[in-house]
């Protein structure tokens, strides 16, 4: 287990859970209905050891555009609780994988599942994991992730749209108010249920409207209908009531597209 140091990371003892040697790739799973989640499915049994930092991969299988979205739970069958809530996969034909690298701790012994809500009905995709145990010097893990600015009852995150070519837009708000410290982040853009082709530059800030900070500034992106990106984590806190806002620009100007945060929480 860690040594609580803000340093890490420093990971080893890697296992997975999830993968499907048969097949190259990773567990089968369906959602339910359109915007709802499906049945749990299970991606091991029991965890061998702490695990202390996970990579989950995900990929949606393309139907008409519509992105799908994962809980990972723990708890025995029939009492499943979400630790880390609505990671994105959008595009990529059951082929191209979204990582999310995320420092969570979950106990030895525990139960870990898996659901998807998916935009279209019976939407299905893949998702595996690599569990990781941490070194003396690796930061401390959090207790799971927050979706912030996904947008409850569609398969997406809040709206940003690009200001004219190669010109940042107006900011667009993830959250007024965090509900609670965020020790880290990562970020994710979906199309929108959209086929989308858009390559530009996004900016995540805190704080008021018209007094935005910019705490990562100018990351990189290409959204296409063969996959979504996702940024690395960022270990930069956000204290519980700040309010959390995105902005964006891209080539062309005047693009649409989601944008979710994954805090992750102590």
């Amino acid at each position: 287990m860690p040594g609580g140091f803000p340093i890490g990371p420093e990971i080893c003892n890697g296992s997975s859970a999830g993968i499907v040697s048969s097949s190259s790739s990773a567990l089968a799973v369906t959602g339910g209905t359109a915007n709802n989640f499906g049945a749990w499915t299970q991606m091991i049994a029991a965890t061998s050891f702490d695990v202390a930092y996970i990579v989950a991969m995900v990929s949606d299988q393309v139907v008409s555009n519509f992105n799908s979205v994962y809980d990972i739970g723990i708890g025995a069958a029939g009492n499943e609780t979400p630790i880390v809530n609505k990671l994105m996969g959008y595009g990529g034909n059951g082929n191209n994988y979204n990582a999310y690298e995320l420092p969570v701790s979950i106990p030895a012994g525990t139960r870990i599942s898996v659901r998807e809500l998916g935009g279209g009905s019976g939407n299905s995709g893949h998702i595996g994991l690599e569990l990781f145990d941490a070194g003396f010097t690796n930061m401390e893990g959090g207790a799971g992730v927050d979706a912030v600015g996904f947008v409850a009852g569609t398969c997406h995150g809040t709206s940003v749209t690009t200001g004219a070519a190669n010109t940042k837009g107006s900011y667009s708000q993830l959250v007024a108010s965090a509900a609670r410290d965020y020790l880290g982040f990562c970020v994710a853009i979906d199309g929108l249920d959209a086929a989308l082709g858009v390559h530009g530059i996004l900016d995540i800030a805190i704080g008021a409207a018209g007094s935005e900070q910019i705490i990562v500034p100018d990351w990189i992106f290409t959204l296409t209908t063969q996959g979504s990106p996702v940024s690395k984590f960022y270990a930069i806190p956000i204290p519980a009531g700040a309010r959390v806002a995105a902005r964006a620009q891209d080539i062309t100007g005047a693009q649409s597209f989601g944008v979710t945060v994954y805090g992750v929480y102590k």
